[in-house]
C-alpha cells in the first residue's frame, strides 16, 4: 500500500496527510478509505512491535519446557524465536506464517497452544496478561493478514470506479 514508505518514517503522519487531502479537497470517498485504513494501521503498528520471553514445550519429550525470545516481524505476517534475545542479523531458531495459525487455544492461565499446520506450539507466558497480550496480537494480525488482501482488492476497484 502507498503508505508503507511514509509510515515507516513517522508514525501518525496518515491520518494527518490524509485529513488533511479531504479538507483541502472537499473530496469524500477515497482520502476517507485511507483514513480508516491509517488509523487501523496504527493498532497494526503498535501489535507489531511485541516481542518478549516466552516458554515453549520442546517437541522432544525430556527437554520440557525452554526459555525462548518471540517476535513479530516482516510487517507482522510472521512470528519468529530465537534461543535468546537476538542480535542484530541473528537468524531465528523458527519462523511461524501467522495467516497459516489454524487456532489458537487457551490451556492455562499462563499458557496457549498455537496450532500451525500440523504441529503445535504449546507456549507459556509470564503472567496471565502477557499471555492475552500475545493471544489478542496474534488474533489481530491474522485477521489484518486475512483481511489486507481483500482491503487492497476493494480499495483497487473503488478508485477504478472513481475513474
Amino acid at each position: 500500500f502507498f503508505f508503507s514508505s511514509r509510515r515507516r518514517h513517522t508514525r501518525c503522519s496518515g491520518v494527518s496527510w490524509a485529513r488533511r487531502c479531504v479538507q483541502e479537497t472537499g473530496t469524500w470517498g477515497f482520502a476517507d478509505i485511507i483514513i480508516i485504513m491509517a488509523q487501523i494501521d496504527e493498532k497494526f503498528q503498535k501489535f507489531c512491535t511485541l516481542e518478549g520471553a516466552l516458554k515453549k514445550k520442546s517437541p522432544k519429550i525430556l527437554k520440557g519446557w525452554q526459555l525462548r525470545w518471540f517476535a513479530i516481524r516482516d510487517d507482522g505476517s510472521k512470528l519468529v524465536y530465537y534461543k535468546e534475545k537476538p542480535k542484530i542479523n541473528d537468524t531465528p531458531k523458527g519462523i511461524l506464517e501467522i495467516v497459516e495459525v489454524d487456532s489458537i487455544q487457551h490451556d492455562s492461565k499462563k499458557s496457549f497452544t498455537l496450532h500451525y499446520s500440523g504441529r503445535n506450539f504449546e507456549l507459556k507466558a509470564e503472567s496471565i496478561e502477557l499471555r492475552e497480550m500475545w493471544v489478542d496480537t496474534l488474533n489481530y494480525l491474522w485477521d489484518y493478514q486475512k483481511n489486507r488482501v481483500n482491503t487492497v482488492a476493494r480499495t483497487a476497484s473503488f478508485m477504478e470506479s472513481q475513474n
